[in-house]
């Protein structure tokens, strides 16, 4: 049992460096979503986001999921604006009051 050559040390050290890269790809492939999809301590989300439409830099649009309930809402700089509310499966109504 003698003492190692150099080029077997360098070897050994890539050799562990890519086992440690393999493990972080794998996690961070496979683990990081499976956190971010995970409801938070074991309760459904009741409130998401299931699209955003830019209209420009202070204008958006949102498609709000709440419960069973798809909301339509507008933002901007100095208000948020319901302008749909819509069932689950249906597609979102014009709100009352709103224009058509």
């Amino acid at each position: 049992m003698g003492t190692p050559s150099e080029l077997e040390l360098v070897f050994r050290a890539a050799l562990a460096l890519l086992v440690v890269v393999a493990l972080a790809v794998v996690t961070l492939r496979f683990g990081l979503p499976w956190l971010v999809r995970r409801p938070l301590a074991g309760r459904p989300r009741r409130l998401e986001v299931e699209e955003r439409c830019s209209l420009d830099r202070q204008h958006h649009l949102y498609l709000v999921r709440w419960d069973e309930e798809r909301l339509l809402v507008a933002t901007s700089p100095d208000r948020v604006t319901l302008l749909a509310r819509g069932g689950g499966g249906a597609t979102p109504q014009p709100e009352a009051g709103g224009t058509p």
